[in-house]
């Protein structure tokens, strides 16, 4: 659709080496269409993801809707399935939908992941917190 922005899976700069996802968007400029189009570094989404105080142990990350993982703090899982957390992708889906959490066991440990999607995107921001650390101060 040539209305809304064009969103890519995140690659490597060729100029920078940095982990980018690439953006761009179609405009009608002195009648002519023109593509405009910018990288953004995936450490400037990180950082803003690394600024959210979490209630317990655990961690943020975007996921596409395909079920892989789009921006997270270890770069070599980007464009890696969700299960290479220990997810499950139909648990993402479903906690989305439902706006309420699920509790998932991560390697013998109980987790509650928390999925909200990014608004005119195919993205969902996940929480994933140790469900001992939430539950300790009580």
């Amino acid at each position: 659709n040539p209305s809304k922005v064009f969103m890519d899976n995140p690659t490597v700069a060729a100029a920078t080496g940095a982990n980018v996802v690439s953006l761009g968007k179609a405009l009608q400029l002195h009648g002519q269409t023109t593509v405009l189009g910018a990288d953004v570094e995936i450490g400037d989404i990180l950082n803003s993801l690394n600024q959210v105080i979490l209630p317990g142990e655990g961690y943020m990350f975007i996921a596409n809707d395909q079920g892989n993982i789009f921006t997270h703090n270890d770069s070599k899982l980007l464009n890696q399935p969700v299960s290479k957390l220990g997810l499950n992708n139909n648990d993402i889906t479903n906690a989305a939908r439902s706006g309420t959490e699920r509790r998932v066991s991560i390697s013998g440990t109980d987790y509650v992941i928390y999925a909200r999607p990014i608004e005119g995107t195919k993205l969902t921001t996940v929480t994933v917190l140790d469900h001992n650390s939430l539950v300790a101060p009580l």
